[in-house]
């Protein structure tokens, strides 16, 4: 084979990929193509070639795929003025205001492959937010109250996601596991391209969740009851509930000269009136031999946890509360649960986890009007992370919205005295973040909102004082690649915020900024169309 032949056979195969749409290569992508086609053995030169023009066909074509802007990156800012930690504070949480996809970048740099559980509710890409006035044709919302940009094309939306999903694959830990709440609009794509990032082999489950009851009228054939919740695992993983272990480490408590762990009997967060469980309102004795009814936080009649069958006198432990209440709490001795596992089968399909209009009633008595148009109910949420986290597991959701994942987690931790920690992401768009999110959280832990306000929730639970939580802004700088002086000036702005994030993190001199929190291209406006003579 001649040198010219050769030379002229490289330059035709480089010109075809010069003239792929850049909807299907981008820049980077292309770039990366022709330098291997320019280091190709030239026997393997076709070969070489029909192998990327057959990734180029067989792979997802997405409306744009995005460039890395070379000359910018994203820091986290630390905002102390919006932060609180309560008087009990004992476990801090984080919130990250701005983009997902930057928020991302930079959690990678302290928290690849050790996140244990992501759940996300994203955007579902149907026409439903356009009726809100959420159009993503729209140049702004008309509505007056938050939505996601809802609509876009399927290849555009495939592609937020797929580049989002590659960064969440790389913060989930061995035994990490992702849950992705779609309904039936996109479902069958978003798998597809789940199979392909997280691959086939550790697809775990199409979880079912009956979002209404009695039948709604959404649909011209059928009324739609249901929602799906993908599944995918990043390793060997393992359904905590499926298999109930008992751990030493988790057994912290020397009563009667042996290892325990103590559960609070009476029943918190949800469903913990005696109106909501009245076969759970039922008296026990008291130390003094009083009989002693299960109260709520509210100081309404509450409910136990267990039915007076299962509930062994034996293995109550008392003890004074925060505000100095004598309360009963479930006393489990190692000794006695040790190598007993208990298999729990967890099915596919939720219909006990609550509604969309529970969501909606919860929204409600935080808020006191509608604030979020579409939240997933805490019952759900709380479901998933009984399922597939440890006390001591790390959480993230980046498409946090409202902030539920933050409250199902607090409200697990109080049920099972865990220390799990929650990192919640969401855009600023509409005041979200902090109109919303924040709001909500901040309400949470305090009984009262930002401004004092009171609400109904408050009057019925009591406020998680004992968690914490840090807020953090993202933060666009210029940068170009030969600018060595701001470069290390802003590389010590992302160390301070990192070691505020997480205080145990040794960065070292390992962190390069230019190539680690590089941000995207912002997404390309659609062309307008011409207007008439």
């Amino acid at each position: 084979m001649s040198q010219d032949f050769t030379h002229k056979k490289l330059e035709l195969y480089k010109q075809k990929i010069r003239e792929i749409p850049n909807t299907s290569f981008n820049a980077d992508q292309k770039k990366l193509a022709l330098e291997i086609l320019e280091k190709a053995d030239p026997h393997n030169l076709e070969a070489i070639f029909s192998l990327l023009a057959k990734r180029i066909e067989v792979g997802f074509v997405f409306d744009i795929a995005p460039e890395v802007q070379q000359d910018a990156i994203c820091l986290l800012k630390h905002n102390k003025e919006l932060s609180f930690t309560p008087a009990l504070c004992q476990q801090q949480h984080a919130m990250i205001f701005g983009e997902n996809y930057d928020a991302l970048k930079n959690l990678l740099v302290l928290y690849r492959g050790k996140v244990d559980c992501i759940y996300i509710d994203p955007p579902y890409n149907t026409e439903s937010t356009k009726q809100d006035g959420n159009d993503y044709k729209s140049e702004q919302n008309s509505s007056g109250k938050f939505g996601y940009r809802d609509k876009f094309m399927r290849t555009g939306w495939l592609n937020m996601l797929n580049e989002r999903l590659k960064l969440a694959k790389d913060l989930l830990s061995d035994r990490g596991v992702i849950f992705i709440s779609i309904d039936d609009s996109e479902q069958a794509y978003l798998k597809v391209l789940c199979d392909e990032i997280f691959g086939e082999g550790n697809f775990v489950a199409n979880l079912v969740w009956q979002k209404k009851k009695g039948g709604s009228q959404d649909s011209q054939d059928f009324a739609k009851e249901h929602e799906y919740i993908l599944c995918y695992s990043k390793g060997t993983w393992e359904i905590y509930e499926q298999t109930q272990r008992h751990e030493e480490k988790d057994f912290n408590k020397t009563i009667d000269g042996k290892r325990a762990k103590i559960l609070k009997l009476e029943k918190w967060g949800n469903h913990s009136l005696r109106t909501d469980r009245p076969t759970l309102y039922y008296p026990i004795k008291d130390p003094n031999g009083q009989d002693f009814y299960p109260i709520a936080p509210s100081g309404a009649e509450g409910c136990w946890r267990k039915k007076p069958e299962n509930l062994d006198p034996e293995h109550i432990f008392w003890q004074e509360d925060s505000k100095g209440r004598l309360t009963p709490y479930e006393v489990l001795y190692f000794e006695e649960v040790q190598g007993k596992d208990k298999i729990i089968k967890t099915r596919t399909i939720f219909t006990d986890c609550g509604t969309t209009t529970d969501a909606t009633k919860e929204i409600q008595a935080i808020f006191g009007t509608k604030a979020f148009a579409t939240p997933k109910p805490t019952s759900l949420i709380l479901k998933l992370l009984k399922i597939a986290t440890s006390p001591n597991s790390l959480v993230l959701d980046f498409y946090a919205g409202s902030g539920t994942t933050g409250q199902a987690l607090m409200e697990l931790n109080r049920e099972d005295g865990g220390n799990r920690r929650c990192i919640l992401v969401t855009n600023t768009e509409n005041n979200i973040a902090r109109g919303v999110m924040y709001e909500r959280i901040y309400r949470l832990c305090y009984g009262k909102g930002t401004k004092g306000e009171s609400f109904a929730w408050a009057d019925k639970n009591e406020p998680f004082s004992d968690q914490g939580w840090e807020v953090f802004e993202g933060q666009t700088h210029h940068l170009k690649i030969d600018d060595y002086e701001t470069g290390e000036r802003l590389k010590e702005v992302a160390i301070k915020a990192f070691k505020t994030l997480e205080p145990s993190c040794d960065l070292g001199d390992e962190l390069n900024i230019y190539y680690t929190l590089s941000c995207l291209n912002p997404q390309k406006q659609e062309p307008k169309p011409p207007k008439g003579p």
